[in-house]
């Protein structure tokens, strides 16, 4: 193993983990780089190579290169539960929070929270930074594989409210824009009939107001960035977007909102639903427009 070793012993909370995933937590990696990590070898259980699905037992000295991890500081994210069993949570992400580390990122992730709260906490979604709102929570990998099946099989239903520019036309209407990821600037999403995948949005006008536009958004595929792309394409992008709109609109943040998300319940034949009331800023701004947030269903 080139460099310096870090080694890192399993504890009781660990034992049963995934190796993969085991390391992504520690070394505060993508699941897809730490996988990448241990099939190239430079991962050691008690000496040996073991392959990224490998159970870990309690006790177990893990070896990997040292400096492979970032190092994050500050205070945890709060976890706002809303709901919560043997094999889910579902919580109420506040704006301004990331939700897994990233190359280059410093601060504490909504991830290094739940898995302070959590043994095994999977994220079979994810919000953006300033995107606010409802989120499912694996808590086991049985869980993680039948909820992501809903995701696949678009069984998974979801809302978003959000104040997009100017006075959107047609009020009501579904965008079906394929979505690849921009050549010129490879953090943004941009919409193209070659190389793209095919990508729908459905949206629904509650009112305008103050040269902006309340929208409910229902995402039909899920795509990276799919709202904000899609609603930039139509010519009216998400208030506050500086990567897709005008810029910040004298707002601190894009006001984009996970609304309501329904699914059936792992461990059931059960569908529910769960709903995440708009933060305050999001609500604060509505009234400064002028809305009338009685028309918020």
């Amino acid at each position: 193993m080139p460099g310096k070793a870090r080694r890192v012993r399993v504890e009781t909370r660990n034992a049963g983990e995934r190796l993969d995933k085991f390391i992504a937590r520690s070394a505060g990696l993508s699941r897809r780089r730490a996988r990448e990590m241990v099939e190239s070898g430079s991962v050691k259980v008690d000496g040996e190579e073991r392959p990224p699905d490998y159970q870990l037992g309690q006790g177990q000295d893990v070896t990997y290169a040292s400096g492979t991890e970032k190092k994050r500081e500050g205070k945890l994210p709060e976890v706002r539960v809303i709901y919560e069993d043997e094999e889910l949570a579902v919580i109420d992400k506040a704006p301004g929070v990331v939700v897994h580390p990233a190359p280059g990122t410093v601060s504490m992730t909504l991830l290094d929270a739940l898995q302070k709260r959590y043994r095994s906490p999977e994220l079979v979604h994810r919000l953006d930074k300033d995107t606010s709102g409802v989120m499912a929570v694996a808590l086991n990998e049985r869980a993680a594989s039948f909820i992501r099946r809903q995701f696949r099989d678009r069984t998974v239903k979801k809302e978003y409210l959000t104040i997009a520019e100017g006075t959107v036309s047609p009020p009501a209407g579904e965008i079906n824009a394929p979505l690849k990821r921009s050549s010129r600037s490879p953090d943004r999403m941009s919409v193209s009939w070659v190389g793209a995948r095919s990508s729908a949005t459905r949206y629904s006008l509650v009112e305008s107001s103050g040269g902006t536009s309340l929208l409910e958004v229902y995402p039909l595929s899920g795509r990276t960035h799919q709202i904000r792309a899609h609603l930039a394409h139509l010519g009216s992008p998400v208030l506050g977007d500086t990567r897709y709109g005008s810029g910040r609109g004298g707002v601190s943040r894009q006001m984009l909102h996970a609304y309501r998300i329904s699914f059936e319940i792992p461990g059931s034949n059960k569908r529910k639903i769960f709903c995440s009331p708009p933060p305050e800023d999001f609500t604060l701004l509505l009234r400064k427009l002028g809305y009338d947030l009685k028309k918020i269903v």
